[in-house]
Formats: structure tokens, sequence, C-alpha cells
């Protein structure tokens, strides 16, 4: 008797395992690009910096209700159009690929943390072939799912792939940036990024408020309030 129950509840456990796995562990990963005009859907723009040479920029996000741990971002690409790791930091490391569309990437292997409110921010160095100022290119991102458990630690999900095609425009005036919702945070592990200068704006006839909250290389911080208008 006891063995027959055991059995009935493996039976009923697995079907649910099974559609927790496929509902309800989802990393729901979005890549969000800066805004330009007249540009097509899935287009990425990158302005022209001289010699056909701009920085390729995205962020990563998630509409999953669980936090979601990033651990490896990929972008794909193929000759003669180039790819790079900005500043030459070996934040991004180049390497080869089996796919035969796209035969190079640049790749990043670490850990970051994003929520829906939680947007992570990476950039790599491009060159355009002269006369091609439209690349194809893909990007995956390596993730799983943190969910709490007795005594407020997390587990792992399992690990999703999330693949996505894009193209990457060469551009002669600036686009208007990352996209930052309101009540959001737009961060970044790449120090490129983090040692740049930084730009904001907001659509015409609209404004915005931004906290800008850092944490300096001598290990002091600083908070500044931004009105954008």
């Amino acid at each position: 008797m006891y063995l027959s129950s055991l059995k009935i509840l493996g039976a009923i456990v697995s079907p649910l395992k099974w559609l927790y796995n496929l509902f309800g562990d989802q990393t729901k990963v979005e890549v969000n690009v800066p805004f330009a005009e007249n540009l097509e859907w899935k287009s990425i723009p990158i302005q022209d910096q001289g010699l056909n040479t701009g920085l390729l920029m995205f962020s990563i996000t998630t509409c999953s209700r669980h936090p979601v741990e990033v651990t490896q971002v990929e972008v794909h690409y193929r000759a003669p159009f180039q790819l790079f790791d900005p500043g030459s930091r070996g934040f991004f490391v180049g390497a080869g690929n089996f796919d035969t569309k796209f035969p190079f990437c640049l790749r990043w292997r670490g850990s970051v943390e994003v929520r829906h409110n939680l947007r992570q921010a990476f950039a790599v160095t491009a060159r355009f072939p002269a006369h091609a100022p439209d690349q194809a290119i893909q990007i995956l991102i390596h993730a799983h799912c943190l969910h709490s458990s007795i005594g407020g630690f997390h587990h792992q999900g399992r690990s999703h792939i999330n693949k996505s095609d894009w193209t990457a425009r060469l551009i002669s005036w600036p686009p208007r940036g990352l996209v930052i919702p309101p009540k959001s945070i737009l961060t970044t592990p790449q120090p490129f990024l983090i040692e740049g200068p930084m730009m904001g704006s907001t659509a015409p006839g609209e404004s915005a408020n931004l906290s800008v909250n850092t944490l300096n290389a001598d290990g002091t911080a600083s908070s500044t309030e931004i009105h954008l208008r």
C-alpha cells in the first residue's frame, strides 16, 4: 500500500514539475536598444564617430516575476563587419563560432542580475565596411531564474538561451540612447561604460528626473539628481 502511494504521488509530481519548468521557470529575457527615428524594427542605431566606427549598445532586462541571473552574453557577426571590445579592456573576448551564418562572436562570461525594473547595459565597438551601413548580427543571452527558498536563499532554475536577430545600422545622427522606464534602474558591469561620460535625453516636449548613484574607485559613494527637459 505504501509503495503504491509513492507511485501515485510520483505520477502526480512529474507532470506538475514538467508544467512548472515549461511555464514557471522562464527567464523572459528582453533586449532593449537605443531609439532613433526612421529606423526599421529590430534595428540597432550606431552613430558614426569616424571611419565607419561607432558604439553598439544594448541593455538586458526581464518581464519575469522572479529575478534572473545572466551568466553569458554573446554578439555573433560575420566579416567584413568587425566587432571589438571597447577600450580593449578584456571584458568581451573574441572567439570563433560554428554557425556558418555568423562565424565570429564577442563573448562575455560573468554574473549580473536583472529584474523587471533593473536593466544591465552592454556595449561593443562596431566597424562597418565601406558603403555597407546595414549588418546582420545575433545576440545570445544565457540566463536562469533565481527563486527564493527557505531561509531567504536563492536556488537556480534551469539555464535558458535567448537568441535574437538584429540589424546594426550605421547612422550620421545621434540616437536618443537606451530607454529607462519610470521607477527603473539602468546599470552595467562593464568598466568601459562605468568610466565613460554619461548623456541623457527625453522625447520632445517631455521631461524626466534621474537619480545617478555612483560607487567611486576609492570606495566613496555619491548621488546626483538630474532633471532632463
